[in-house]
């Protein structure tokens, strides 16, 4: 299963580099997975949050039972389990209507 970045996409939009802190099971459970699907990292990071910007799961089935083991390999389970169990909605989620963007 060989995914690669659309060359004609990589010309169209900029790639910046960003620093992103995350928990490290998350951090290995994606890795393997990209690994998995023969992709960069920073490719499958991309690719879910742009599938989930429009609503939409980036992984088949195939693909979820693979990251069911991961996630017991690494430990994500337990950190799942250790989380509050509301997680606020979207709607719910809290916003900041006095904040000001930065200026540059």
């Amino acid at each position: 299963m060989r995914h690669r970045q659309n060359p004609s996409l990589d010309q169209l939009f900029e790639r910046v580099p960003v620093g992103l802190r995350m928990s490290k099971p998350v951090v290995k459970v994606l890795k393997a997975t990209a690994a998995y699907m023969d992709m960069p990292f920073s490719g499958l990071i991309e690719t879910v949050i742009v599938s989930a910007l429009h609503g939409e799961s980036y992984f088949g089935p195939e693909v979820l039972k693979q990251i069911e083991q991961f996630k017991k390999i690494y430990g994500l389970n337990a950190m799942l389990d250790a989380l509050p169990d509301e997680i606020p909605e979207p709607e719910e989620a809290q916003t900041f209507p006095n904040r000001q963007p930065k200026r540059r």
